[in-house]
């Protein structure tokens, strides 16, 4: 059980990282090369932990987790980008948001608006 918010972060980095990895090992047998991906992660702690052993004193506890993914990103196999939360598009799914975040947000995934049309209404929107 994650104790802060960047711990649980740095956890569901660490599992992605593990299955960014299985999955690279499994096309890498069928023959196909993919580009280094890139990780995006909302919580800036989190992104810190994986790369500045600075932070890992104060994380001893997730050390086998914290080893692992500093050592696929040094390895090149993967890096870790802090993406600010005012563009997390998955928000729209898991939180309740304002409206104008909210409309931004579901202009961007392009899902329409669910306003019913009235009889005689030409136009979409």
């Amino acid at each position: 059980m994650a104790r802060s918010s960047t711990e649980a972060e740095f956890y569901a980095i660490t599992s992605t990282v593990s299955e960014l990895c299985w999955l690279r090992h499994l096309l890498s047998k069928l023959g196909i090369q993919i580009p280094m991906p890139k990780l995006f992660c909302d919580n800036l702690g989190a992104t810190h932990v994986c790369t500045n052993p600075r932070y890992h004193s104060r994380m001893k506890h997730v050390e086998i987790d914290f080893y692992f993914v500093r050592d696929k990103i040094a390895q090149g196999l993967l890096s870790v980008a802090h993406v600010p939360s005012d563009h997390q598009l998955s928000d729209v799914l898991t939180k309740p948001l304002p409206w104008l975040p909210f409309e931004r947000v579901r202009s961007k995934l392009g899902v329409l608006d669910s306003t019913p049309l009235l009889r005689g209404h030409n136009s979409l929107m």
